[in-house]
């Protein structure tokens, strides 16, 4: 396995917003073996399946709520996950539908939501080095794969874009499948474009609207 030469990545999160599918991303291009083909797998719940994956030990993952800002600020290799938009929220709230976790409580997941932003105004505030990854550009192709594509550069690893784009195909048509997600105009030509059969996947682009409990929250 290649070794990294800047150090260990660390990646700070929220849960729900992709930490962990970003990690192996990560690990993939420093080298480990990643079996995307788990997306695959309709019959097994969202966080059992997470567990089954292998990560590199060069790549750290850390929810944002367990530590304090100063401590993230002196982290070598800095990628954030933000969810600061109202598309970003929504795209949240439909993946709280089908992944069980304690953000199903309104009060931890607008606070964890806050803390996560506050946490990024106090590192641009101190002129902190680290990569802001917008949740939405997980589901956006073109964006997502750039933004592998410039840390990969930044952290000087390998991009292999050909295995970062069918692995991410195959997270965000998990995603659809799982809860009929809504991708705007542009994205969903471009996963159109991407997978030229009707499948489940581009039958499935219509989402059901917010629970009322989730349009409180």
């Amino acid at each position: 396995m290649p070794e990294i030469h800047t150090g260990t990545i660390n990646i700070i999160y929220t849960s729900l917003l992709g930490g962990q599918f970003v990690s192996q991303i990560f690990s993939s291009c420093i080298g480990c073996e990643i079996n995307f083909d788990l997306y695959d797998d309709k019959d097994i719940e969202w966080c059992e399946r997470e567990i089954k994956f292998a990560r590199s030990p060069s790549v750290e993952v850390t929810a944002s709520h367990t530590i304090p800002f100063e401590q993230a600020s002196r982290m070598p290799n800095l990628v954030l996950i933000s969810c600061e938009t109202e598309r970003e929220y929504n795209l949240l709230c439909r993946r709280n539908n089908y992944i069980e976790t304690n953000m199903r409580n309104p009060g931890i997941l607008n606070l964890r939501l806050r803390y996560q932003s506050e946490l990024k105004n106090y590192l641009v505030e101190k002129k902190i080095d680290f990569v802001n990854i917008p949740f939405a550009d997980l589901f956006n192709g073109t964006g997502f794969i750039k933004q592998m594509e410039h840390c990969m550069n930044k952290f000087k690893l390998p991009f292999d874009k050909r295995n970062v784009t069918q692995a991410h195909k195959k997270w965000v048509y998990s995603n659809v499948r799982l809860d009929k997600i809504k991708l705007n105009k542009s994205e969903i030509e471009y996963w159109k474009k991407q997978n030229n059969t009707q499948t489940d996947f581009t039958r499935n682009l219509n989402k059901p609207k917010l629970t009322k409990t989730q349009e409180t929250v």
